[in-house]
């Protein structure tokens, strides 16, 4: 796992120093299922969209394992890319229970970033109503463990919203 983390970090780093250097990129494509990025990954489903992205499921093609990219769709300068590389450098070093934790983070040869995060299976907040007061007190205080394990690394989240926030197939029942 500290392996990883660092070969991640290196990679952010590299990529900082490549976004920074290139001037002028085509846009993203758009990906449907079956879509390859790179030689590692295959797009299996949509799984949601934002501001900046889209959130694919992907099966890694190495050992068929579901994971999650945030492909990014909307950053077109330097700026948003070098902040978002920079998010998934201080990322990549964070190991919460109540964070998803980063796998990869890379370019396509174009030159599109995209992050891998783990594949978390459930819901999200938004999804969710009428919950007892002990459900909700719960939900609120795994949010801020994990927003605080963020913030001593020096982020900011800077889309926290019930559509952000990732429930637990096995907690949707309580």
């Amino acid at each position: 796992n500290e392996e990883l983390k660092r070969k991640i970090e290196e990679r952010t780093l590299t990529l900082l120093s490549a976004v920074l250097d290139e001037s002028t990129r085509p846009a993203p494509p758009v990906l449907s299922v079956g879509s390859m990025i790179g030689d590692r990954y295959r797009i299996v489903r949509r799984l949601g969209a934002g501001a900046m992205g889209v959130v694919y499921a992907v099966e890694r093609i190495t050992d068929g394992k579901t994971l999650a990219i945030k492909w990014l769709t909307e950053v077109k300068d330097k700026p948003s890319m070098a902040r978002f590389i920079r998010e998934a450098h201080i990322l990549s070093r964070l190991d919460h229970p109540n964070l998803v934790s980063i796998v990869d983070v890379d370019a396509t040869v174009a030159g599109h970033l995209y992050l891998v995060m783990e594949y978390f299976a459930g819901q999200t907040l938004d999804k969710f109503q009428g919950k007892p007061v002990s459900w909700n007190l719960s939900v609120l205080r795994q949010m801020a463990e994990g927003l605080a394990a963020v913030h001593d690394r020096g982020v900011v989240h800077r889309d926290l919203k019930p559509g952000n926030v990732l429930i637990a197939a096995d907690n949707n029942e309580q």
